[in-house]
Parts: structure tokens; sequence; C-alpha cells
């Protein structure tokens, strides 16, 4: 007996399986930490996105503290400064952020710098500042 089913006959081929792979958008931290677990044990390279983007979801959960720091020191700088400027101010700070973690993002996607570093570096930038 060859299987449970023998006249059921299964094709896959690795174009396949990589069209049907999941979004790590999608999965929480932990699934996407057990799925690059098994994507370690299966022996595939680059699996540098997927690293990129596992430590992209608690660098970017991260950005809440982050502007609330950087909203409390341009309040207390200025604390009798035009409202405009001060949304204005903290309008730009945001774009900056995210322009800088997108980047970021990019460049650990391309494999320039470790993965852990392409996402936080943003973050420690905007900590010091």
């Amino acid at each position: 007996m060859v299987g449970l089913y023998p006249n059921i006959y299964v094709h896959l081929t690795p174009e396949i399986l990589n069209e049907y792979s999941p979004n790590p958008e999608e999965m929480s931290f932990m699934e996407l930490s057990n799925f690059i677990k098994k994507f370690d044990r299966t022996g595939r390279p680059n699996k540098k996105k997927w690293l990129v983007d596992l430590h992209f979801k608690p660098a970017f959960a991260f950005s809440n503290f982050l502007m609330i720091l950087f909203g409390i020191s341009l309040s207390i700088r200025k604390p009798r400064s035009n409202l405009l400027t001060s949304v204005g101010t903290s309008i730009l700070a945001i774009f900056i952020y995210y322009i800088l973690i997108i980047s970021g993002k990019a460049i650990g996607y391309n494999g320039v710098i470790n993965p852990i570093m392409s996402v936080w570096i943003p973050n420690l930038l905007f900590l010091i500042l």
C-alpha cells in the first residue's frame, strides 16, 4: 500500500511553495519567530527579510515611547511657542522617523547591515535627539 489515498497526486514545486509564502505583517512576533526557526531547519538561504521583519515589530512598537519623549522635550524647550510651529515640528519629526525606519528596513532586506541594527538605528538616533 503506497498511502492512504493512492490515487491523489500532489505536484508541488518550489515556485508554488514560494507563491504561497505567508505575509510577515500578518504574523505575530511568536508566529514569525517559529517560522524563522522552521526556515532554518530546512536549510533555505536568504532569511534576511524574515529577520528584518521579526526585529521590525518591537522596534516599531518602541516608536510610541520615542515620540512621547520627543514631544516632552519639545514642550519643555519652548513652552510658549506658537501652536502651529509645535504641531509642524511634531509632524516633521514623525515623517523623518518613518522615512528612517522604512529606509533601515530596506537596507536590512538588501543585507547591507545586520537585520537587528537596520531597524533599531533610527530608534537610537531619535533617543539621542
